[in-house]
């Protein structure tokens, strides 16, 4: 009799990572993860003693898809930011339960955007936002010479706006176009690049 295949702790995050993004991380548990995986329950319990810990490998999980579907929703000559708040409010109008996952968990721990990229992707923001400001030639976001600092605070108050039309979007409480969104995104942001606190 051939010996059972292991499952591998690979093999448990992405079953659990599709099945959140199906139904919901709140609706799996150990014996439908199991079902899914095609074997019982012991193998999961080799790797976690709860759930609360697989939870947080799906929400590492989470954010990697979060980067991937923001660089496949990159679009040029659109300024970060808008691309960033866009992809943000994409993914809970059409990935609801992984957004939940992302934003509505005990694991989401951020108070900025930023915070949900590796250090890599975060260097790229900060430094694609200053470029745009150098060489923007619309009134988009026309602000020169900002530091870093600057730079980060701009986007922390962003992404705090469109972090609230998100999570509304993710509820059904509102719906928005993506050029209705765009405008939005857009002119809050050159509120807070031409706010200056006295």
């Amino acid at each position: 009799m051939a010996p059972k295949e292991k499952i591998s702790k690979v093999q448990i995050i992405e079953v659990a990572f599709l099945m959140t993004r199906e139904i919901g991380f709140e609706q799996i548990t150990t014996r439908k993860l199991a079902e899914r995986l095609g074997c019982s329950t012991q193998p999961i319990f080799r790797v976690y003693a709860n759930m609360e810990e697989l939870k947080k490998d799906v929400h590492v999980a989470t954010i990697q898809f979060f980067e991937s579907y923001l660089k496949d929703h990159m679009r040029e000559n659109t300024p970060i930011f808008l691309n960033m708040g866009l992809a943000y409010v994409g993914l809970a109008q059409h990935e609801k339960n992984l957004f939940k996952m992302l934003t509505m968990s005990d694991n989401f721990e951020t108070s900025s955007l930023l915070n949900l990229f590796s250090n890599e992707n975060q260097m790229y923001v900060i430094e694609g936002v200053a470029e745009e400001q150098k060489r923007s030639k619309d009134n988009v976001a026309k602000v020169h010479n900002l530091s870093e600092d600057k730079v980060q605070e701009i986007l922390m108050m962003t992404w705090m706006f469109t972090h609230g039309i998100a999570s509304m979007v993710a509820s059904n409480q509102v719906s928005y176009s993506e050029e209705e969104l765009r405008k939005i995104i857009i002119k809050a942001y050159k509120s807070f690049a031409s706010y200056d606190e006295e």
